[in-house]
C-alpha cells in the first residue's frame, strides 16, 4: 500500500498489521489464528506499548468498532500460512513475498523451507528498517536463504524486482500478495498477475481482495466503518472483486482458482470463537495454468 513508505518513511501499514499478529500471542494457543513470535521485534516504541496493553478483551472491543478488520488480518495470514505449508510439502522451488513489510515467514517456516530461497520485495524505506532489525537478531534467529530486494513497485516493474532477486524466474513459485491489491487500480492488479503468470506452471499466488458488493442496513454501515479502517491502514480502497468474479477476471491472465475463502469460510476453518470477522474481505489461492 502507498502509505508513509511512499513519502520515504517505513510503512505504518506494515507495522499495524504486524501489531495485529503480535496481539494474537496473548490468546491461548488453541484460540490463536496465527502464532508469530517474531512480530514484536518489528514494533516501534508506540506500537510496542499498544502490544503490551492489547489484552484480548480490549482488542476484541476495538475490533467490534472496526467490524472485524483486526481478526480478518490475522485470519488471512493463517489462510496464506496454510497454503504455504501445503506448497512447501510439494516440489515448489522458491517463495516470493510482494510488499513483504514485516513478514516473518522466512524464520517461522525455516525448517519447512529447507534451504529453498524466500524472496521479499518491498519499498526501500521499509526494507532498510527491517534489515537493521534482522541484522541485530541474526545470531538468535534461524539461518535462512532469504533475499531482500528493495524496490518501489509503484515505479518499477515487478519483472525487474524478480530479475534482481535472481534464481526465481522460470521456477515453480509460491507467491504471497497480502494486503495490497485493494489499494491498487484494476490495471495495476492485472499487470501484476500477468507478470506472475509467467512463472512455471503450477506456481501459486495467495492473496486477499476487497468485495465491493453493497450491503443493506446496519451491515452496510458497519462495512463503511471497516472500509475507513482499511483506508487508515493504507490509502483509499480502489480495486475490488466479489468472489464469484475472480475466475473470469484471472482466467484471461493465464491463472485458475484453486481456493476461495470468504468470511464464513474462514470462520468455519479457524478458531474465530465468536470474534467479528470483516465481511467485505476475502482470500484467494490462484494457480498458474
Amino acid at each position: 500500500p502507498r502509505d508513509s513508505s511512499m513519502r520515504g518513511r517505513p510503512s505504518r501499514t506494515a507495522e499495524a498489521t504486524c501489531l495485529f499478529r503480535a496481539w494474537e500471542l496473548a490468546r491461548p494457543e488453541g484460540r490463536r489464528l496465527v502464532t508469530d513470535r517474531y512480530a514484536p521485534a518489528f514494533l516501534g516504541a508506540p506500537a510496542r506499548i499498544a502490544w503490551r496493553l492489547g489484552v484480548p478483551p480490549a482488542v476484541d472491543a476495538m475490533d467490534r468498532v472496526a467490524d472485524g478488520l483486526i481478526t480478518f488480518v490475522a485470519a488471512r495470514h493463517r489462510f496464506i500460512d496454510d497454503a504455504l505449508v501445503e506448497a512447501l510439502g510439494q516440489d515448489f522451488e522458491a517463495v516470493v513475498i510482494l510488499g513483504a513489510g514485516y513478514d516473518s515467514r522466512a524464520w517461522r517456516f525455516a525448517d519447512r523451507l529447507a534451504g529453498r530461497p524466500l524472496v521479499e520485495l518491498d519499498h526501500p524505506a521499509t526494507s532498510a528498517r527491517k534489515a537493521a532489525i534482522v541484522a541485530a537478531r541474526a545470531a538468535r534467529w534461524p539461518a535462512v536463504a532469504r533475499r531482500a530486494v528493495a524496490i518501489d513497485l509503484q515505479r518499477a516493474p515487478l519483472a525487474e524486482g524478480l530479475r534482481r532477486a535472481g534464481g526465481v524466474e522460470g521456477r515453480r513459485l509460491f507467491v504471497v500478495w497480502e494486503g495490497v491489491s485493494m489499494y491498487l487500480s484494476r490495471a495495476a492488479v492485472e499487470q501484476t498477475l500477468s507478470t506472475l503468470a509467467t512463472a512455471a506452471p503450477g506456481s501459486r499466488i495467495a492473496m486477499d481482495l476487497w468485495d465491493p458488493t453493497p450491503r443493506p442496513g446496519l451491515e452496510g454501515r458497519l462495512r463503511e466503518l471497516g472500509l475507513r479502517g482499511l483506508s487508515l491502514l493504507g490509502e483509499p480502497v480502489d480495486f475490488g472483486l466479489a468472489p464469484r468474479e475472480v475466475e473470469p477476471f484471472v482466467s484471461p491472465l493465464g491463472l485458475s482458482v484453486r481456493d476461495v475463502a470468504d468470511c464464513r469460510s474462514l470462520e468455519s476453518r479457524y478458531p474465530v470463537a465468536g470474534r467479528p470477522l470483516y465481511p467485505s474481505m476475502w482470500c484467494a489461492l490462484l494457480t498458474v495454468a
